[in-house]
């Protein structure tokens, strides 16, 4: 361990800028290539990764593979970083918002500022099965969660516009997202395929699990959450199943319920439809239209084998109005 220690801070150029214990490395030619095995690493101030000074990644393996490396020189450019069976804790003052970004630099106008999120100077990063914390003072946020696998990569749109790709499938998701934005603070599974640039993320696939209950969407987000002073828009497909009483209980967390609700209804729940929103204010801004479709349903004595209704829903902070088309309900 400590010879190759030795060799790696003898060879590994200091402009990487991390610095940390490990216990063996080995070095790839082609393509170029750096193995840590066993890392755990402190990032300086000034990185090759452009990581936020402080950050802290430990794991049992991670891989830079470079696109150019000269070891006499020390220039280093990072490719890509793949991290295996990790912990990866990126803690942030501020998520930048200066006058750098024009359409000219790469992901100066992505929707999140990615850049700023994860500093990302390489072409691509790959975690797998791997435990991630980021946090930031401004906005006031925090993110923990278990990367089964996520990737993402830089590239361009059809239209030429800077891009991240990115698929990913991460469980227990906690957190605390930025004031005044309303997702969930508590996810047991996310997993997508997206892009995100120009002020927008387009989700070709988004499904989302939590207490038993599922809800895929295939849409897109305009707007900037980070920094919501402007409309977040959410226009997507929409889909969600899961028992009543599970239901039921992600609503009263921030709907106010009719009373006797909760504790009276029971049936497997689905709906099919479109979803539109402020994220901003999603409570009096949501609505959903599409078929809502209920089996094995009652409500105190009443029951039936299968309820299908058309409607509209539009939320309230009382609760929401809903419009109902046509109803069908078979006993």
């Amino acid at each position: 361990g400590r010879m190759a220690t030795t060799l790696a801070t003898r060879y590994v150029p200091t402009e990487l800028g991390i610095e940390g214990t490990f216990n063996e490395i080995s070095i790839g030619f082609i393509p170029p290539s750096l193995t840590v095995h066993n890392p755990k690493l402190q990032v300086r101030a000034r990185n090759a990764l452009g990581l936020p000074e402080g950050s802290q990644i430990g794991a049992q393996e991670v891989n830079l593979v470079f696109r150019f490396f000269q070891m006499l020189s020390g220039q280093v450019q990072v490719d890509r970083v793949i991290v295996s069976r990790g912990d990866v804790r990126l803690s942030y003052a501020r998520f930048d918002r200066d006058s750098r970004g024009d359409d000219s630099k790469p992901l100066s106008a992505l929707l999140p500022k990615w850049d700023d999120l994860l500093r990302i100077r390489t072409r691509a990063v790959e975690l797998n099965d791997t435990t991630v914390f980021i946090s930031a003072e401004d906005p006031k946020m925090s993110v923990g969660f278990k990367a089964e696998r996520l990737s993402l990569e830089k590239g361009r749109d059809e239209d030429g516009n800077a891009v991240v790709a990115t698929e990913f499938e991460v469980r227990d998701l906690r957190g605390e997202p930025p004031k005044g934005v309303g997702v969930p603070n508590q996810l047991d599974l996310v997993r997508a395929s997206a892009s995100v640039g120009g002020r927008r993320i387009v989700f070709y696939e988004l499904l989302v699990e939590r207490q038993g209950v599922a809800l895929s969407l295939s849409g897109e987000v305009k707007g900037d959450w980070l920094h919501p002073s402007e409309p977040v828009l959410l226009e997507s497909q929409v889909k969600f199943t899961g028992q009543s009483q599970s239901i039921l209980a992600i609503a009263a967390d921030s709907l106010q319920l009719p009373a006797g609700l909760k504790e009276n209804f029971r049936g497997e729940i689905g709906f099919a439809g479109k979803i539109s929103a402020n994220l901003i204010d999603p409570l009096k801004t949501l609505e959903l239209s599409g078929a809502l479709t209920s089996d094995k349903i009652a409500f105190r004595e009443w029951t039936a084998n299968r309820l299908v209704a058309d409607l509209n829903w539009r939320a309230s902070a009382a609760g929401g109005a809903v419009q109902v088309r046509k109803v069908v309900i078979e006993s």
